[in-house]
């Protein structure tokens, strides 16, 4: 019983080692590491394709001073590239150009072999880092044909202190930094470039914007230039108000944008015609003419038409007269016409 007791009590003890000589050999630091926007810490990086921008490695609360503090830097390498690096060796190892509020730190970077990874080293381990501040600014580019989003992160930072001990820190680390590529609006324009619609009769027009993945609004503002011809609403549905042509245009409110314009137009369709006497009652040699009724009056249908008698005998018409609305008709017996 004694001996299970024994055992126990030293499978415990071993258990506590083990827990205990990870949190010596590394232990957890006070210091921090974040990622801002050098123009204004907290603001969102808003860039286009081929513009640079900067951020700093801002470095925090080294109690105990730092050196060799090394690290994993991750980005987006098919949308970015590092700037302010200059090549040393074949292998990719890096300077890095720019001294941050701190001083000058000696740092380099290294191609980890592995996709959006780079590890940082603070190679002049003879200077400790005492204070906070900026480590060192990083510049990228935007690569062409690059859009959406990005994040800057560090994956792992860690330092040993200045003391003789050599002690290990796990540094905390910030949350990502986060950029948006902007692929800005270059024109719009409508789906139709002219329509016809009848009086009382409806539409849709579209905007078509370019380039088609543009990140600035697609917010346009619809006005028809007489509203007593074509009328629309705010999402471009166009309705027929009496005939005759009008321009629709659709205006971004991104600014520089030039309007795009629909020219409408718009009918009135023929629905019956009629004459303007129903009966007519002539002696022979008479002469009367006779007018035509369109329905409706503002009808932008032809209004030609085809005078004819079927008894010439009884009453004639002058054909001549065939392309308007009134004719003269003539009476060769008495008759009713």
């Amino acid at each position: 019983m004694k001996r299970k007791k024994i055992l126990a009590t030293l499978l415990v003890i071993a258990i506590l080692i083990g827990n205990i000589i990870p949190l010596i050999s590394y232990a957890e630091g006070p210091a921090s590491v974040k990622i801002v926007n050098a123009e204004k810490e907290g603001k969102e990086i808003l860039v286009e394709e081929g513009e640079t921008f900067t951020v700093n490695v801002l470095f925090s609360n080294p109690t105990d001073g730092a050196k060799a503090l090394t690290g994993f830097l991750q980005y987006d390498t098919s949308k970015l590239e590092i700037q302010n690096s200059q090549a040393m060796d074949e292998d990719k190892v890096y300077g890095i150009d720019g001294i941050g509020s701190i001083g000058e730190i000696n740092m380099v970077m290294y191609d980890t072999k592995e996709p959006e990874k780079v590890s940082f080293t603070h190679i002049n381990t003879t200077k400790t880092i005492l204070n906070s501040g900026t480590l060192f600014p990083l510049t990228f580019k935007v690569k062409e044909n690059a859009t959406g989003t990005f994040d800057i992160k560090f994956l792992e930072v860690k330092y040993t202190d200045g003391k003789k001990s050599g002690q290990s820190y796990q540094i905390n680390i910030g949350n990502p930094l986060t950029g948006k590529i902007r692929t800005p609006l270059k024109s719009i324009k409508m789906d139709k470039e002219a329509v016809t619609i009848g009086v009382n009769e409806s539409d849709k027009l579209s905007v078509i914007y370019t380039p088609d993945n543009t990140t600035d609004s697609r917010d346009v503002t619809w006005k028809s230039l007489d509203k007593s011809i074509v009328d629309v609403d705010d999402s471009g549905n166009i309705k027929g108000i009496a005939p005759g042509t009008a321009d629709i245009t659709a205006t971004s409110t991104v600014s520089g944008v030039n309007p795009a314009t629909c020219k409408v137009t718009v009918t009135s369709k023929l629905l019956s015609i009629s004459i303007d006497k129903s009966t007519l009652n002539m002696s022979k040699g008479d002469t009367a003419q006779l007018k035509v009724n369109y329905t409706p009056k503002n009808t932008t249908d032809s209004k030609n038409i085809t005078w004819s008698s079927n008894k010439d005998t009884i009453a004639s018409v002058d054909r001549r007269w065939k392309s308007n609305s009134s004719s003269k008709w003539r009476s060769n017996n008495n008759s009713k016409i």
